[in-house]
């Protein structure tokens, strides 16, 4: 009987880095403009946006090309743990208006000077990917970084048969989830984790972000994916 893999932080950085040589792959490179449009509604007053878990910079990508007034004095953050993408960002948007800085999540320095100031804070696919420790730190970590008002909207795959997506390693015959997925999360283990750490959840959406789409693609992509494959949760600090 195969053998899950169990991955170190080390293995993860490396799988990282490396994937972040496919922009394409990244989720919020393909559905961000998408999420932003949808969520827009609590954007308009947001003088500081972060994205949590911000890959290849995609979503910043989005965000900086749109020419919304309602976002012109807003500041974009990224925080990831891959390096080789942290480079990348700072390297690609440093001159834009609406960048500040994407960094490392040990970097305190950059980390003080948003404390408990960020109005949203994206975190896109990421919670699929820890364990408990690490993710009992991304938990606290958002809850200290959030203002007093801000929100966090966490996306995940809904009910996800983590074995859907095994692949066998072939150095010891342990499974490891091609993406690197340790966990599946529903509505409810979701909801209760966030509870459990001080949130309070305002929204839930079991959907498909494939039916995000514009007009009429959306009604083409409702009748071909019936499936509410995402897992969207907004919540706030109690």
């Amino acid at each position: 009987m195969y053998k899950k893999h169990n991955w170190t932080d080390e293995q993860v950085k490396i799988f990282w880095d490396y994937e972040s040589k496919f922009p394409e792959k990244y989720w919020s490179r393909v559905f961000g403009k998408d999420l932003i449009r949808k969520y827009s509604p609590y954007l308009k007053k947001a003088k500081i946006i972060l994205d949590l878990g911000c890959g290849d910079g995609g979503l910043i990508e989005s965000f900086l090309k749109i020419k919304s007034k309602d976002i012109r004095n807003t500041s974009i953050y990224g925080l990831d743990t891959s390096s080789s993408s942290i480079k990348k960002i700072n390297k690609e948007f440093s001159s834009h208006p609406l960048f500040s800085k994407a960094f490392l999540p040990d970097n305190e320095k950059e980390i003080s000077k948003i404390h408990n100031k960020v109005d949203f804070i994206f975190c896109c696919e990421v919670l699929e990917h820890l364990y408990d420790k690490n993710l009992s730190q991304l938990f606290k970590s958002a809850k200290n970084l959030l203002s007093d008002r801000g929100l966090i909207l966490f996306t995940t795959p809904n009910n996800e048969d983590l074995s859907k997506g095994y692949i066998c390693n072939p150095i010891d015959g342990s499974l490891f989830h091609r993406w690197q997925h340790v966990r599946s999360w529903n509505r409810n283990t979701l909801t209760n984790k966030l509870i459990h750490y001080g949130f309070k959840v305002v929204d839930v959406k079991e959907t498909n972000i494939l039916w995000w789409a514009k007009f009429p693609r959306n009604l083409f992509n409702r009748l071909i994916y019936r499936e509410k494959g995402s897992l969207f949760i907004l919540a706030k600090k109690k």
